[in-house]
């Protein structure tokens, strides 16, 4: 008997920060056929012939692909989080864009990771030690007004900015490493 199935393979790449904790939802003909988070692969099964294929997140989502599967063979994608402009377009005019869904030959073409760009690194860099900086002056804010630990409030201060330089640190050693 022949196979009257094929196979649709499909790697999220596993590089980059945007959605590393969330997974996208996998519609084969708009009808869910699976999830997938960064670094993992799936190998879905689909009867022979021409699918639509598209990823979502919440109300955000891949531009739809035509899958054409061949009985007994493997058709290879790829996916992985859009470039994308600022944030605010990113889940509004551009949510149709918003992850990027290609195909590629055969599964040795996929790529080891998407390199984030310089412009992307800093502006991570620049959100992570704001952040570090607002928790540490709520942390020493409520020191202060509470007077739980009276002097407390300035190693509250001191230990946020040293996590906020180690963190700066680190967001370094990492661009080199990276490149």
């Amino acid at each position: 008997m022949a196979a009257v199935q094929g196979t649709i393979t499909l790697t999220r790449v596993q590089d980059g920060f945007q959605d590393f904790l969330r997974s996208y939802t996998v519609l084969i003909d708009e009808v869910p056929a699976g999830k997938i988070r960064r670094g993992q692969t799936l190998h879905l099964k689909v009867p022979a012939g021409t699918h639509q294929m598209r990823l979502t997140i919440a109300w955000c989502s891949s531009p739809s692909m035509t899958a054409d599967i061949e009985a007994g063979t493997s058709t290879h994608f790829v996916c992985t989080p859009g470039n994308q402009p600022p944030a605010n377009t990113a889940v509004t005019t551009g949510a149709n864009d918003y992850i990027a869904l290609w195909r590629t030959p055969n599964a040795a073409a996929i790529p080891a990771g998407t390199p984030t760009g310089g412009p992307t690194r800093l502006r991570l860099g620049i959100a992570f030690a704001f952040f570090g900086g607002a928790v540490t002056l709520i942390g020493a804010g409520i020191w202060h007004l509470t007077g739980a630990a009276p002097g407390a409030d300035n190693r509250v201060t001191g230990v946020g900015l040293a996590v906020t330089m180690a963190s700066m640190f680190a967001f370094r050693i990492g661009r080199r490493r990276h490149r």
